[in-house]
């Protein structure tokens, strides 16, 4: 009885598999501690036909692991964990409404003094004490405690550190106090994004679907 012909190894379905093995990291990041086996590993299986599908599997794995590993380096500091540490930063995107404050990502203007070096640049920041009205793009000197990107998967299956990950976040943290050093600019995407917010959220108050509404009209996802 004759042996089935393996399926034909193409540059196509090599390429695929490659893709495959990158993306397969973003869900889950702790894949990256294994870029270096995943590597090892598909050098002799690349030497078998038969194992060569698996080799450009765990070669896209290795070429994933090393780019969360890239991402990692720019996590903050171990040392600076905790730390108060005052830093001027850009509101980027929607600032999104809490119970008791506000959360926002921000964009790393000027690290804090002799920190310049690996510094992280992308924070996701809660503001809980006397929150202000932050808009788009306002440029803030703030003192901030952070920490490095960690999270947990909860009940609901959600995994906070992958999605902090996905989102490029190097540092997450609570500001203490601050004062804004530059206004929004007098236009922008996003300036315009939360004007719609504002005005949809005034008008459907009690609309139950408004969270809905949102993310189809304008991609919030914050109420």
């Amino acid at each position: 009885m004759s042996q089935p012909t393996p399926t034909k190894l193409t540059p196509a379905l090599a390429a695929l598999l490659v893709l495959a093995g990158c993306v397969a990291v973003l869900p889950w990041p702790a894949l990256a501690d294994h870029a270096v086996p995943a590597l090892v590993l598909a050098i002799p299986l690349a030497l078998l036909p038969r194992g060569r599908p698996l080799a450009w599997l765990l070669l896209g794995i290795a070429l994933g692991g090393h780019a969360v590993g890239e991402v990692r380096n720019g996590w903050l500091a171990p040392a600076l964990e905790g730390e108060t540490l005052v830093l001027e930063l850009r509101v980027d995107g929607l600032p999104e409404p809490r119970a008791h404050g506000v959360s926002f990502i921000a964009q790393v203007v000027r690290p804090p003094e002799g920190y310049e070096a690996g510094f992280p640049r992308r924070l996701r920041l809660g503001w809980y004490r006397h929150p202000p009205v932050l808009q788009p793009g306002e440029v803030w000197r703030v003192s901030a405690r952070l920490k490095r990107p960690h999270g947990m998967l909860n009940g609901a299956g959600f995994d906070y550190e992958a999605w902090l990950f996905r989102q490029g976040i190097q540092a997450t943290g609570t500001v203490r106090e601050g004062e804004r050093i530059a206004a929004a600019p007098a236009w922008s995407l996003d300036g315009l994004r939360m004007a719609v917010r504002d005005r949809l959220a005034g008008l459907l108050v009690d609309e139950p679907a408004l969270g809905l509404i949102l993310g189809l009209t304008i991609g919030d996802r914050s109420l």
